[in-house]
């Protein structure tokens, strides 16, 4: 069975002195497009002129930048970073009026992401050969690292995006890929459900086979590994005078300090993914459909669960396991997995200051044996499958397993 995938990988660039200026100049350029646009937008809509369109936005900007001096500078911007700058604004308008996200906003020069796209229209306007990478209005732009093991020449990349972060550029390169599948991989998957609980103490426990084998992976505190730098650096910077040399130094190392931690996090989460999607392709992965965003009100636990970074452990999993022809399936958020007892199935109320799982039941095995809570979650989400497929004869099936 082939399979179409869509991959993406961002690797570091290392430009010259007079390239860097042309890629600040086009992330210049598209902050500007994107806030021009919201200009003209909220005055139109707040004198009641409805007749919005992006493509006359892109056609007043074309006209703009040969007619009006101030605007000039824009012909040095790429033609391709601008519509893709208002293809962005429109997404955002669009998401507006159909209440899935907030009204836009300006973007800051200082706070928002600093990056600009170039999509690939004529498939060889943008390529890669060796350790470069062609970027329209840029040239040839070299490539830290070995970017041939997973970025072959043979694929044709739909779009890039480059980026700055502090004083280091990166190029995310999104591309079509196919990979071979084995057509035999769907009558083992009823067999081989995993359950992953994702927590505070460890990172996730993990419950697979019917003989319910456990893995736990440990949490990484890189916050508070870094904690005393991060706070000795802040609180350098504010000594400083704002402004002035020193404190753009400053602001300068504790961005690369940040910049750090970030990378450690993602590091330990890339790692921790790519190391059970692929050990087990073809399973069905069952996870907790958790809601972050209310978890993170309990203040308690809401800086443990920022440094955790669920959201981005479900993003990784989710597109890690359809590489791996595998398939994520999110048990619902009512579903008392902590509080089920995954032997006799009793519910009992715990709160979070309890670790140890002790069935109430008398005759329950778990009530002479405690288990750990983490393990009994893990348990009872991995067991959701078989509640959610009761009609598969699972006994058929457990000699694959």
């Amino acid at each position: 069975m082939i399979k179409q995938l869509i991959k993406s990988y961002k690797v570091e660039l290392n430009p010259t002195n007079i390239q860097r200026t042309i890629i600040n100049n086009n992330i210049n350029g598209s902050r500007f497009v994107y806030n021009w646009c919201l200009e003209k937008f909220k005055s139109d809509y707040e004198n009641g002129i409805k007749d919005y369109s992006k493509y006359k936005f892109i056609n007043n900007l074309t006209m703009l930048k040969n007619i009006d001096p101030n605007l000039s500078w824009l012909k040095d911007v790429s033609s391709v970073n601008i519509q893709q700058s208002v293809i962005d604004f429109d997404n955002s308008v669009q998401g507006f009026f159909k209440k899935t996200s907030k009204y836009p906003q300006f973007k800051s020069r200082k706070r928002s992401k600093q990056s600009y796209r170039e999509q690939n229209h004529t498939c060889s306007s943008i390529r890669t050969q060796g350790r470069k990478i062609w970027i329209p209005l840029v040239g040839w732009v070299k490539i830290k690292g070995k970017p041939e093991k997973y970025l072959p020449s043979n694929r044709i990349i739909k779009r890039i995006t480059i980026s700055r972060d502090v004083d280091k550029f990166y190029v995310s390169v999104l591309y079509n890929d196919v990979k071979l599948f084995d057509d035999q991989i769907e009558k083992y998957r009823i067999v081989r459900p995993l359950g992953i609980d994702l927590g505070i103490k460890s990172l996730a426990v993990i419950a697979h086979n019917h003989k319910n084998n456990i893995i736990t992976i440990p949490n990484h505190d890189t916050t508070k590994n870094y904690e005393v730098k991060l706070k000795k650096e802040n609180k350098s910077l504010s000594r400083k005078k704002l402004g002035s040399n020193n404190w753009n130094k400053q602001k300068i190392k504790l961005g690369k300090l940040h910049r750090k931690i970030r990378n450690v996090r993602k590091d330990y989460i890339h790692k921790f993914t790519y190391d059970i999607t692929t050990r087990t392709k073809g399973c069905i992965i069952m996870m907790e459909d958790l809601s972050t965003r209310n978890m993170m009100r309990n203040k308690k636990v809401s800086k443990a669960l920022q440094n955790a970074s669920f959201g981005e452990i479900y993003k990784q999993m989710d597109y890690k396991s359809n590489w791996n022809n595998s398939r994520i399936d999110l048990i619902p958020r009512n579903y008392p997995s902590t509080k089920k007892c995954s032997c006799c199935g009793s519910i009992k109320v715990m709160k979070l200051s309890d670790r140890i799982y002790k069935c109430d039941n008398v005759k329950c095995k778990l009530h002479i044996n405690p288990i750990d809570r983490d393990v009994n979650a893990a348990i009872n989400i991995k067991d959701y499958y078989y509640f959610k497929y009761p009609y598969i004869d699972f006994e058929k099936y457990k000699s694959m397993a």
